[in-house]
Formats: structure tokens, C-alpha cells, sequence
């Protein structure tokens, strides 16, 4: 995994602590008040731990990537984490009414639709041309290709007339 994609998992996973633990906390209280069963709040305790086992092991990958980039570079990486959705609004914007769509083709993601449609296409020309009989006619001085034998066999003859 890349770091920035780390990064925004952790945050997910952060977020996740503390909606369980919110909910930890409910289920507690309503069980010390007798409205729900310990049941309640073993679930939302395990489900608390998950979490919190979830981002430990995030943040273990987290350093194993750092590691490893400092060993491929050669010196200490930077430690700052920037949040991929905090760079996205500063690099993606709103496109303004009035384009022309004619940038839509430039796009890769565009571009690659359409190219794994052609492809698509051209899979269903082959299959359609593979489903229907080849016949290859040919002649040697007067004599019948051999592959032309059971061309009227089977299905197609007319047996039972005289």
C-alpha cells in the first residue's frame, strides 16, 4: 500500500474508534440502567477492540512503508502526514459551466472505457464468426476436396426419400 492510502485509512480507522467507542459508551450506560442486556455491551466492546486492533496494525504498515522508502532513498522520509481528501480540495476543482466536452476524450479513465469497449467488440465479431462454418472450395483437376465430404450429412440430407 501507498503511503497517502495509509495515511487516509488510518484517519478512517480513527473515526471508527470514535464512533464505537460513543456507542461502547451507550450500550454501557444502558446496561448499568437495566435496558439492555450484557450482550449489548459485549458487542460494542468487541467491536471497540476490532477497531482499535484495525488501527494498530495500520499504523505498523504505516512504518514498515516509511522503512522501506528510507531504505530505497537512502536517508530519513519526512514523517508530516498530509490527508489525501485535504489535497484532493486544493488540486480538484469544480469545472466551470460551458466546456466543451471535447475534453472529456482526452481523459485516461475515458480513453481506457473506450478502448476495453472496441476490445469487447471486436471478442463478440470473433466469437459470432467462430460460431458459423468455415468452407474452404477448392479443385484439383477435377477432383473434390476431401473436406467437403459430410457437408450434407447429418441434419441437412434428405434421407427417407428414394
Amino acid at each position: 500500500m501507498v503511503g497517502r492510502e495509509l495515511d487516509e485509512r488510518i484517519a478512517l480507522a480513527v473515526r471508527t474508534i470514535d464512533s464505537r467507542s460513543e456507542s461502547a459508551r451507550i450500550a454501557r450506560r444502558r446496561y448499568e440502567v437495566g435496558a439492555a442486556p450484557r450482550i449489548d455491551l459485549t458487542q460494542a466492546e468487541t467491536l471497540l477492540g476490532q477497531a482499535e486492533n484495525a488501527l494498530i496494525t495500520l499504523e505498523q504498515q504505516r512504518e514498515q512503508t516509511r522503512n522501506a522508502h528510507a531504505v530505497l532513498v537512502g536517508a530519513p522520509v519526512g514523517s508530516d502526514i498530509v490527508v489525501l481528501s485535504s489535497v484532493e480540495e486544493s488540486v480538484v476543482r469544480d469545472q466551470s459551466p460551458g466546456l466543451p466536452s471535447k475534453l472529456l476524450e482526452d481523459r485516461p479513465d475515458i480513453r481506457g472505457a473506450e478502448n476495453r469497449l472496441r476490445a469487447a467488440e471486436a471478442d463478440i465479431g470473433a466469437a459470432r464468426a467462430a460460431f458459423f462454418p468455415r468452407i474452404a472450395l477448392t479443385g484439383d483437376y477435377g477432383t473434390a476436396s476431401a473436406a467437403l465430404d459430410g457437408l450434407f450429412m447429418g441434419g441437412s440430407s434428405n434421407s427417407g426419400s428414394s
